[in-house]
């Protein structure tokens, strides 16, 4: 799901590896590794992660941030 405003967009995904909250920060600490993501929010119970960025973040740039880990980020 992406939803735009004027300053904004949100990106939501699915994150599978997950089994507690260091997993949780761990996702949340490499996105926002990411220069354009201004947050990232894992909600543990449905396994996805919410982005808020400057602009729309590629897929594959996310991907690339979570390598040499277990957790896995796709579409919903």
């Amino acid at each position: 799901m992406t939803d735009n405003n004027k300053e904004n967009t949100k990106q939501t995904y699915s994150v599978s590896g997950l089994s507690c909250g260091g997993c949780a920060s761990t996702i949340e600490i490499r996105l926002s590794s990411i220069p354009k993501i201004k947050s990232a929010k894992v909600d543990m119970h449905k396994k996805q992660v919410d982005i808020v960025s400057e602009a729309k973040v590629e897929l594959g740039q996310m991907q690339r941030a979570l390598e040499n880990t277990s957790y896995q980020i796709t579409e919903l």
